[in-house]
């Protein structure tokens, strides 16, 4: 009998007249992996949404033929590829807060799921329910079964869409950037788990990720995808220390290295907080008397120079985020902060205002934080409305085309909308506009997590550069560690409110 559990020969995927992936063949031995590895727009996902024929309405595909245990499933009857789906070939996804419905609780999706491809009754269906949580490692089942699931954190949600992947013992799992938007700490326990269950249940997986280093961790073959080809593929080691194709050399070239000009401060800090609290009142009962609190921030020092970048790492509650809202005044706090030898309890509301004029931030998801509704030269220009209301128009334009040349956009852009950029024309421009009210600290959450590994080296190249002729100071905010080092002077980790000094060489 054939080891293969999958074999696709000859797929090609159309949109009207533009052929995204080309005439692609591939294989999966039964209880193997193989990872797909390729930037945004390389055909990864859609190879993947083929096999489950979830290809968009507008696509058009034209394959030989695709084997999947033995049988051609490429023209069975849409009733039997449903029956295919979630029983034999599972599928989880990149975002599983888009995946689950915000409005049913996590029980109950998942005993919907159970029961489409079986005859358990309800409190079977429930009793299934609640081992599949406990074999992926969630111990407090009885709470994630109830909850719904924006009271899950990331990594939560992520093992909630592996359990019901799990569903029916699949024969094929397919896993599409299943650790993108987790920091790294999950991401790595998310591998760890998806190997544990591979070996456990004999499970074949197929992997799609952009980030080439992950595959090392986790697959036995890898495809290499570019411009809807296959350039390159084989044992997944062999291929990452010997690569043949120089797309494929590229991919590893360009992965961040540390830096090496680290910067050592000579003069006082630019900003500085001394046992900086955030605290968040827990209240139970129908006079919602506090009961206690939970410490997101307890009692940190941080010092911030200018030219200098301070790395934060730290997973998925650690604190970052409301470290961040804090330092931006967007939070109650405690105790103290200086910004350019200024107590920030004593200033006024105008002397406020221009300290947040100096302070700016950049965030993960430009798309999420952009302005559907606006041009890009308005969305870039928006800051001078609130912090320069006084320019003229002329002088406005300007500033606008100048910034845009900084950022490598061509200034007859700027009538576009976000939409019609790519992810990293988005983070640019988001770049743009932290930039054109000239702060001295810019405060960067994740901007490069959700790009591609061409597009992150780009946008770290930029900020390198910008940093030096303009002497900006970064508080750098991200869970990937290589791309921490490539632009930090020190590397402090985030872990239940308290900081620590990262000690692995940078």
């Amino acid at each position: 009998m054939s080891k293969k559990l999958l074999y696709i020969n000859n797929l090609s995927i159309s949109f009207g007249q533009e052929t995204v992936v080309k005439n692609i063949s591939l294989s999966l031995d039964y209880g193997k992996s193989l990872a797909i590895v390729g930037e945004s727009g390389s055909g990864k996902s859609l190879t993947a949404l083929s096999i489950n024929r979830l290809l968009p309405d507008n696509a058009s595909w034209d394959v030989d033929n695709i084997i999947f245990d033995h049988q051609e499933i490429s023209n069975i009857s849409p009733r039997k590829m449903q029956q295919l789906r979630g029983r034999d070939i599972a599928m989880i996804f990149q975002e599983p807060m888009l995946s689950l419905n915000p409005l049913h609780r996590v029980g109950q999706q998942m005993m919907e799921m159970i029961t489409q491809h079986s005859m358990l009754s309800t409190s079977q269906a429930k009793q299934h329910a609640l081992q599949l949580l406990d074999e992926v490692a969630l111990y407090d089942k009885d709470r994630i079964f109830k909850s719904f699931p924006h009271e899950l954190s990331g990594g939560q949600r992520q093992r909630v869409m592996i359990a019901m992947a799990l569903a029916h013992r699949p024969k094929l799992l397919i896993a599409d950037e299943p650790t993108t938007a987790l920091d790294y700490h999950t991401q790595i326990k998310i591998i760890t788990l998806l190997k544990d269950i591979q070996k456990k249940y004999n499970l074949a997986i197929l992997f799609i990720t952009h980030d080439i280093y992950l595959v090392q961790r986790f697959a036995d073959n890898v495809c290499v995808m570019k411009d809807g080809y296959i350039v390159e593929h084989g044992h997944a080691l062999t291929v990452l220390e010997a690569p043949q194709h120089d797309y494929t050399k590229n991919l590893i070239e360009k992965r961040p290295k540390p830096k090496k000009d680290i910067h050592i401060p000579k003069d006082k800090p630019i900003l500085s907080a001394r046992d900086f609290k955030i605290y968040y009142p827990i209240k139970k009962g129908i006079f919602r008397h506090v009961t206690g609190y939970i410490k997101a921030v307890d009692g940190i020092d941080i010092d911030l120079y200018s030219g200098y970048c301070l790395g934060i790492i730290g997973p998925s509650g650690a604190g970052k985020s409301s470290l961040v809202k804090g330092l931006l005044q967007l939070v109650d706090w405690q105790g103290n902060l200086h910004i350019f030898n200024h107590n920030i309890r004593d200033l006024s509301h105008d002397d406020m205002m221009k300290m947040r004029q100096n302070i700016q931030i950049v965030f993960q998801d430009p798309f999420s934080s952009l302005s559907p509704r606006m041009t890009v030269g308005n969305i870039i220009m928006e800051g001078l409305d609130v912090h320069e209301p006084y320019l003229s128009t002329q002088e406005r334009e300007k500033r606008l085309c100048d910034i845009m040349q900084s950022i490598h956009l061509d200034p007859d852009m700027r009538l576009r909308y976000p939409h019609e950029f790519s992810g990293g024309q988005r983070q640019r421009i988001a770049i743009g506009r932290a930039l054109i009210v000239n702060p001295s600290i810019i405060i960067l959450d994740e901007p490069t997590s959700a790009l591609d590994v061409h597009i992150q080296y780009d946008i770290i190249a930029l900020l390198k550069d910008l940093q030096q002729k303009r002497d900006l100071a970064y508080i750098f905010i991200s869970h990937d560690i290589d791309v921490v080092k490539a632009m930090a002077d020190k590397i402090v980790t985030l872990e239940n409110g308290k900081l620590n000094d990262f000690f692995i060489d940078k």
